[in-house]
Parts: structure tokens; C-alpha cells; sequence
């Protein structure tokens, strides 16, 4: 099959667009089947394209680039990604035409990273995380806030423009330890708005300090610092520049899937039993900002979101309230800490981990829940079949495949562990 983008094989991202999207899904699933050694309960394709809500991209010699295949140090323009969402790829345009037409600004050295979001719900953002010191901060943050104001059409360049926010000069001033010019400041008459303008809702910044992976602090140039997102009948707010699942449809088939295992609690001979959950505690590990346990709280008499990121628990605690959810509480502590949470009763387990896994001493805590059920969420399936033996007590019951990654290697595999009878192998 001839692949469509022209950087194919160049960019990092796609990795196998050179195959029809049917073979793409037949060697992942025949990839995962035969690292857990269980023919999957569901496969569940994606959009080939325009299904990717976020675009990390970076700045090199004023254009928006990605990072070429296998290196960490060369880039290749974008032109046009496919799998991104078009609302992200008008979103690269504007500001593609606005470096474009201010390259005396060195974007190269002030920005680290230029995020590119667009939710299900009609949100969109931009986040620009800048190096800590660099001279062009305050000027590329000052030409941003020119390029979302919008003046009449028949304003002409003699006549008073609005002011620049003081709220964004003091800010900026604050975050960055950079002495703002006068012609920065809350006093300062901007000239009128470029005719390019930015139309996403939310645009944000970070200043990243020196030996720091992330920002301390986020501080928003319009709209807010976070985006709304709404997955079937749940709402979320997440940070703009923090994780979030980047294919929204995927995203609300799998939180279905894992509803429904709850809901229909079988066996492993895939019998019906009696429904457990109202009495029960579910533990959402590795939570996030709550997604999955915030949408299937309503089944158990008490949901706990256990996340070690402190911003994405506060979100959590925020999209507790957001949903009316009355029988969730959100702690931040890490997956070693599980037993610092004192739960009683039958335990049911979400389990999220990153790619690298779960650390052994958080496989030991849950096993000593002794959960009913456990449903381990994984975007790694080599790392899910080295731990799914660590849960000894448990077998492997069903197996969902999402591919939440089309024209990528990459896949999501949900799993359901089910409690060991005392005839079980």
C-alpha cells in the first residue's frame, strides 16, 4: 500500500502507514495473542486518520518540526500530519503563519515544546513551554497576546489598541525573572493585531527551570489553564499540558468496555455471578485525573483514585465534583503506598500503570487487597505478559484490544483477572 504523508518514514510518529489499515490490525492482534497466549474477547479499530487529539511538536529554524525516526536530535518539518485532528492541524497553520512572519524572534531557543490539543467537547489549546531565561520570552508571549485580540476591521494603525494585560505582564514578569521592557508593560499601547489570528480557546505557558522535567506553574494568556473534555456522559478537565487519552472515540469505547466487565461480574468460565460491586470498593490505581474511576464509580459503594502526579489528583478532586460523583475520594500517593489507604470489605482494581509497568512492590499491595477482579489497562502488551504472572492468585479471563494508535505499533490492551477457585490450575 502507498503511504499517504510525504514524511513517512522520515517522522517519528507513523510507523507502519505503509500497510492497509486491515493488516495494520490483523499483526497487532496476532503480535498480542501470542504474547499472553489468549485469543481476544474484542478488537476494536480505530479511525485511520484525523483521530489524534494532541500534537507535541517542536521550533527549529522558525518551523513547526517533529523529531525525525530513531533520533533525538534531528527534526523534519511538518507539513500536514494525518492522524492529527483537523481542528489541531488549523490550529499548526495559524501559528505556523505567525512564526513564519515574526522570524526575527528566535522561537528555536525560547520554546522547548508547542503543544496542540482538541477535545471532543469543542475545547482547544495551545501550550508553549519556554527555557528558562531566554530573551524572547517576554516578546513571543507579548506577540501571542497581540494575535488573540480582535480589533474592528476598520481600525487603522493610528488609533488606540487595547493594553496588554497587566494580569500576563506582571505574571510574566513574576515566572520568568526577566526584566519586561517598558514596552511591555501594563502602560504600553500595543499596535493593532496582525491579520493572523489565533483562534484556539485556551493558550498557556510553562517556564521550565533548569534540570526540571515540567513547569511549576502554568499561567494562561487566554482562556484557562486546562481543557475540558467530555467522554460519553462524563466530563473532564485536565492540565494543558498534562496526559490525557490522545484518541477521544477510542478513549469512550474503552471506559465502556471496562463498565461492562464490572457491570456483567462473570467468572472464569464466563458465567454470570452475583453482583458484588454494590458493596465494594474499587481502587482506580494509577488514576490520572480519574477518568475510569470517576465513570464507573456509580457500581460500588466507594471508588478511591490513588494518582502520585499532586496536579493530576487535584483535577481528579475537581472531576469528582464536576460529575456529582458522591462516593469518590481522590489520594495522591504513589502505587507503593496503596496500603497507607485503609479499605475494608470486597475490593475490586482498576490498575493503569505507565509503559514500563508496575514496581513490584505495588503488584504486592494489590494482591494483598485480594481483589475480586483486577483490570489492568496496559499500552505496552510485552510488559503486560511479564506482569500478569505476578498476580499468581489470578487468571486471565478476557482480553480487549483498542487501537487507540492507528499507523503506529502502538496499541492499548485492556485485560480481566479473575480470582483463582480452589480448582483452578
Amino acid at each position: 500500500m502507498e503511504q499517504q504523508c510525504s514524511i513517512f518514514g522520515k517522522c517519528g510518529g507513523c510507523d507502519i502507514q505503509h500497510l492497509s489499515y486491515e493488516e495494520q490490525i490483523r499483526q497487532k492482534v496476532g503480535r498480542i495473542e501470542q504474547a499472553l497466549k489468549f485469543k481476544a474477547d474484542i478488537i476494536s479499530p480505530s479511525e485511520p486518520y484525523s483521530y489524534r487529539n494532541k500534537l507535541d511538536c517542536i521550533i527549529r529554524n522558525s518551523k513547526i518540526c517533529m523529531r525525525e525516526k530513531n533520533s533525538a536530535s534531528r527534526y523534519i518539518e511538518l507539513d500536514t500530519c494525518l492522524i492529527a485532528s483537523p481542528i489541531i492541524q488549523s490550529l499548526i497553520e495559524e501559528m505556523r503563519a505567525i512564526i513564519q512572519t515574526n522570524k526575527h524572534l528566535n522561537w528555536q531557543s525560547a520554546i522547548r515544546v508547542i503543544t496542540f490539543r482538541a477535545t471532543n467537547a469543542g475545547d482547544t489549546g495551545i501550550y508553549l513551554e519556554f527555557t528558562q531565561g531566554d530573551d524572547n520570552i517576554v516578546k513571543i508571549i507579548k506577540l501571542i497576546t497581540q494575535s488573540i485580540l480582535s480589533l474592528p476591521p476598520s481600525t487603522s494603525p493610528t488609533q488606540s489598541a487595547p493594553l496588554i494585560s497587566s494580569n500576563i505582564a506582571s505574571q510574566t514578569n513574576q515566572t520568568t525573572n526577566i526584566a519586561v521592557p517598558h514596552t511591555a508593560s501594563a502602560t504600553a499601547v500595543l499596535p493593532p493585531p496582525p491579520t493572523i489570528i489565533i483562534t484556539a480557546k485556551n493558550i498557556a505557558y510553562g517556564i521550565c527551570e533548569e534540570g526540571k522535567e515540567y513547569p511549576d506553574k502554568l499561567i494562561a494568556i487566554k482562556g484557562n489553564t486546562y481543557l475540558e473534555e467530555k467522554l460519553n456522559n462524563k466530563i473532564y478537565h485536565f492540565a494543558i499540558n498534562g496526559f490525557f487519552q490522545n484518541n477521544s472515540n477510542g478513549a469512550e469505547k474503552m471506559l465502556q468496555y471496562v463498565y461492562t466487565i464490572l457491570k456483567h461480574n462473570k467468572d472464569k468460565t464466563q458465567h454470570i455471578l452475583p453482583n458484588t460491586t454494590q458493596n465494594a470498593t474499587l481502587i482506580d490505581l494509577y488514576g490520572g485525573v480519574g477518568t475510569f474511576g470517576i465513570y464507573c464509580a456509580d457500581l460500588f459503594k466507594q471508588t478511591n483514585i490513588v494518582e502520585g502526579v499532586a496536579p493530576a489528583i487535584e483535577f481528579a478532586k475537581d472531576n469528582i465534583k464536576i460529575n456529582n460523583i458522591k462516593n469518590a475520594t481522590a489520594f495522591c500517593l504513589d502505587a507503593k503506598q496503596l496500603d497507607r489507604i485503609k479499605i475494608q470489605g470486597p475490593t475490586y482494581c482498576i490498575l493503569d500503570p505507565p509503559r514500563v509497568g508496575m514496581d513490584i512492590r505495588a503488584i504486592t499491595n494489590v494482591r494483598n487487597l485480594k481483589p475480586e477482579k483486577i483490570i489492568y489497562i496496559s499500552c505496552n502488551p510485552q510488559q503486560l505478559a511479564k506482569d500478569i504472572p505476578k498476580f499468581k492468585e489470578y487468571t486471565l479471563t478476557s482480553l480487549g484490544i483498542f487501537d487507540m494508535f492507528a499507523q503506529t505499533n502502538h496499541v492499548e490492551v485492556i485485560v480481566e483477572l479473575t480470582k483463582k477457585t480452589e480448582n483452578s490450575p
